[in-house]
């Protein structure tokens, strides 16, 4: 028996597995009319949670290492002026780094907010919001 038979013949079993929790399946069309396969919503919400949090912690880690180079210090003089130009240009890089830190953080705390509740709204109601 050929799959595309049984499914033709057992039409009142596809509709139920279709509409089973587990199998909350949104499938994407391409532009040609293809397919690009099965892929639930959670998973592609946590591949791109996972992107933006992969690039949040090589930011921060980013940035302890220039921050290695920073001193709390306060350079008086025109001998020490190369250290202060240095010190200074530390402190650039890391005040332009936490602004994406932020960013990223936020995006990925909202990201991680919005799969938690699509997470608990798929077990309540057993289906996909829309």
């Amino acid at each position: 028996m050929r799959v595309s038979g049984f499914w033709e013949e057992n039409k009142h079993l596809r509709q139920r597995l279709l509409r089973f929790p587990a199998n909350a399946i949104v499938q994407r069309r391409t532009e040609k009319g293809g397919t690009m396969g099965n892929v639930s919503t959670l998973m592609v919400l946590g591949i791109v949670w996972g992107g933006f949090t992969v690039i949040l912690v090589g930011l921060v880690i980013f940035r302890a290492v220039a921050g290695i180079h920073e001193e709390n210090q306060l350079f008086l003089g025109n001998p020490v002026a190369a250290l202060k130009n240095e010190q200074v240009e530390t402190l650039k890089r890391i005040k332009s780094l936490d602004l994406f830190i932020k960013g990223f953080g936020v995006v990925s705390g909202a990201l991680l907010l919005l799969i938690a509740a699509l997470w608990i709204y798929q077990g309540i109601y057993g289906q996909s919001p829309g």
